[in-house]
């Protein structure tokens, strides 16, 4: 890729950036780890104590989305949890600049020390369109999505339900439960 085009993608990302506060990081992908997890280059403004990869790039798990595991040993693994890692790739391949983001001053880490964001791609947010997709549900289990993104990510998932896509056509009673679950 060429480091005009990085630079052109950089610059659409800010643009996009300037409608919601937070923090906003931008950011190289380095690889897609599943559907719901991705590394990045180290960038200022993400946490130093964010868990990094053999290569130093640091994780970054996607927040309100939970797709079907492809790692989960001694599991039935679903065909899509394959396809959620497969859309996330074509969203944002690696070398692709994107725009980590999330409500406060700073990035929080899960458990496992992944960073948590909202990733927006040269398409758009990319829980949105996993959603969308049927490919994960608006998962609100741990949070709730920032007002500017609430409205986008329970629209995607009513259209994805009625429409019966994705894990929707598939696995419609493990979508609802998942769909369900609200911070404690």
């Amino acid at each position: 890729m060429s480091r005009w085009r990085v630079l052109a993608d950089a610059a659409l990302l800010a643009l996009l950036a300037a409608t919601l506060a937070g923090i906003e990081v931008s950011a190289m992908v380095v690889r897609i780890v599943d559907g719901d997890t991705l590394t990045v280059r180290p960038a200022p403004g993400l946490p130093s104590a964010a868990k990094q990869g053999w290569h130093d790039d640091v994780f970054v798990r996607l927040l309100c989305i939970d797709t079907l595991e492809i790692h989960d040993q001694g599991r039935p693994l679903a065909r899509e949890g394959f396809q959620a890692r497969d859309l996330l790739a074509e969203l944002c391949p690696p070398g692709t600049a994107i725009a980590l983001y999330d409500e406060g001053e700073s990035f929080a880490l899960d458990r496992h020390g992944r960073v948590l964001a909202f990733v927006r791609t040269r398409r758009g947010w990319a829980q949105e369109i996993l959603i969308r997709a049927g490919l994960t549900v608006y998962w609100r289990r741990w949070r709730l999505a920032p007002p500017e993104l609430d409205a986008r990510f329970a629209a995607a998932e009513a259209e994805a339900r009625r429409a019966r896509r994705g894990a929707w056509a598939t696995l419609p009673e493990l979508m609802a439960r998942k769909a369900a679950e609200r911070p404690p």
